[in-house]
């Protein structure tokens, strides 16, 4: 079993080959964060809708309150406009209209900051006014311009405060008793003083609510608090204003409320009467604030207890998934390396892994059965190949010996030399079958060796030196070739150095004989050459030459497919090019 390059996705803790998500315990905590996730959403959804539905409540206390303020603003206004109108009913001459001036500024608790009845040249007749203390600025004519007017009523401002006037025409008699036209006025602060207010009036529960949080404004006037001469008031922020005024700009409606919320309450926008403006701001209560801690606190709880839950998850899959596979995989390990598979997880682990447990176990056992038989027929299998090529070895040695043996006792010469090339050509395939089986098992050949080692033992069989009077020049390179091919290229060099040794120089001649192996590209090229007598000179009489070497040559050449030149000037000499066994099989692969 080859299992080193196989990695276990469960071997680690988290692992460092393979993403977080692949692990058992990662896979558990986000099946169960996808299971809780959605539920958590949904308390934290309810929770804030608690806590918005509280909230909510600011803004319609602030979008009521500056209705409500609108609301008494008219009806202070219309009070005005119908008590002038019963006056001026009642009252005859200017003695009975300085009376019931009186009267109404006495039963009013002062709310009117003056009445006044003028001719109509505008020359004041009968006049009350109210004091500093009633809320009313000093220097008050009656004669102020209007800054925004709706028929006879209209607001006017006089050292930054904001005042209600109404215009009501009139019919009285002078001091001679003469009917005569005039024009009444009534004046009051646009705004209220609790003191000023009578016990029963509902306007004490609504000035109470304001608590100083709301303005008048009017364009190209500072805001002016609708609460008069009460101490504590906040200041109105002008980017609030800004921002309502843009989204009053906005509403397809005039009139209609309009509000916003900041870090320091919810304000809201309306109108007042004609331009003023009506801002009022409502402060976060204790309710509110109550419900922003109980958001807060809610969504603290569902974060802490998922937490909680994943962590417990995580560590219960760690304990009971984890481990327990942790353990599966070591035993596993364990046994690859040769060991016994024991993993021994306990009762506390899931059945399906004890399960499996027992399975690898069952698997481990046949695996180990099965593997020793395998390795006793591996065993056998080496030890008859190794016998095989001993026996062939030995029995190819003594072949070329009773060949040897033979030619020694046949007493033609003829016969002896074909016995001795006989002889040769074992030993060659002998020396081959060494090189490419080495204690009987299978090597590449090592070309340059075998080379050496043919021609030093054909060199010695011809009874000659490499260093005679004929020399060796080896020049063999490392060359790739198969078994098949290093058969008939051992071959074709016994045939040719043989014949090389015996024929090329007689009478004791000296010269040089060449074995050269090389690429040249893709091809190899085999070179065996001599600069003896060359072959014309060792052909009979009859134009033949004895024996079947070159015949072998040739068939051996055609065996490997190779080309064949021979050249027989200054000698003979062979040159083969072929391709190697291992270059031909990629030319078909590709």
């Amino acid at each position: 079993m080859n299992g080193s390059a196989r990695r276990w996705p469960w071997s680690k803790w988290p692992l460092k080959s393979a993403a977080w998500f692949d692990t058992v315990g990662s896979r558990v905590v986000s099946l169960m964060l996808g299971a809780t996730m959605p539920l958590a959403i949904i308390a934290a959804l309810l929770a804030w809708r608690a806590y918005v539905s509280v909230a909510s409540q600011a803004t319609g206390s602030a979008v009521g309150l500056a209705s409500q303020i609108n609301g008494e603003i008219e009806r202070d206004i219309d009070r005005t406009t119908d008590t002038l109108t019963v006056i001026s009913e009642m009252a005859s001459n200017t003695s009975a209209m300085a009376g019931q001036f009186a009267l109404i500024q006495s039963v009013t608790l002062h709310r009117y900051c003056l009445m006044e009845l003028r001719d109509e040249s505008g020359v004041p007749l009968v006049s009350v006014r109210g004091t500093s203390s009633d809320g009313c600025p000093g220097g008050l004519t009656g004669s102020e311009p209007m800054t925004g007017s709706v028929g006879q009523t209209g607001i006017i401002n006089v050292r930054g405060q904001l005042l209600s006037l109404v215009k009501l025409p009139c019919h009285y008699r002078d001091n001679a008793g003469h009917d005569a036209r005039g024009v009444m006025l009534g004046i009051r602060t646009l705004g209220w003083q609790n003191d000023a207010l009578p016990r029963d009036d509902s306007r004490h529960t609504l000035l109470t609510a304001l608590a100083g949080h709301a303005w008048f404004v009017t364009p190209g006037n500072a805001p002016f608090p609708v609460i008069i001469n009460q101490a504590g008031g906040d200041a109105l922020d002008p980017g609030v204003v800004a921002r309502l005024e843009r989204q009053e700009a906005r509403k397809q409606h005039s009139g209609e409320i309009v509000y916003t919320k900041t870090h320091g309450g919810t304000w809201a926008m309306g109108p007042a009467f004609g331009p003023a403006r009506v801002v009022v701001a409502t402060m976060p209560t204790q309710d509110e604030a109550h419900a922003l801690r109980l958001f807060v606190w809610r969504v603290f709880l569902i974060t802490t207890f998922l937490a909680l839950e994943l962590v417990l998850v995580a560590i219960a899959a760690h304990a009971f998934l984890v481990d327990p596979m942790e353990t599966l995989a070591s035993a596993v390990m364990e046994w690859r390396r040769g060991g016994a598979f024991a993993p021994d997880l306990g009762r506390a682990v899931p059945l399906e892994l004890r399960h499996l447990e027992r399975a690898m176990t069952r698997a481990t056992m046949r695996l180990n059965r099965h593997e020793a038989r395998l390795r006793r027929a591996a065993q056998n299998q080496t030890l008859l190949i190794r016998e095989i090529h001993h026996r062939v070895k030995n029995n190819l040695q003594v072949v070329a010996s009773l060949l040897n043996l033979q030619a020694s006792r046949v007493r033609s010469p003829e016969a002896r030399e074909e016995f001795r090339l006989v002889r040769d050509r074992v030993r060659a395939l002998a020396t081959l079958h060494r090189y490419l089986y080495p204690d009987g098992g299978i090597s590449q050949l090592d070309v340059r060796s075998f080379m050496d080692e043919l021609c030093r033992q054909i060199f010695t069989a011809n009874g000659f030196t490499e260093t005679g009077r004929v020399r060796l020049d080896l020049d063999v390179q490392t060359v790739a070739i198969s078994p098949d091919q290093a058969v008939p290229l051992a071959l074709i060099v016994t045939e040719v150095l043989s014949n090389a040794l015996r024929h090329a120089y007689p009478d004791d001649g000296t010269g040089r004989v060449l074995v050269r192996l090389a690429m040249d590209g893709d091809q190899a090229e085999l070179i065996v050459a001599d600069n003896g007598v060359g072959i014309a000179a060792t052909r009979t009489d009859d134009g033949r030459r004895p024996g079947i070497g070159l015949q072998l040559i040739r068939g051996f050449a055609r065996q490997i497919r190779a080309s064949l030149d021979i050249e027989t000037e200054h000698g003979t000499r062979y040159r083969l090019r072929f391709t190697p066994e291992n270059v031909r099989r990629t030319e078909n692969i590709t």
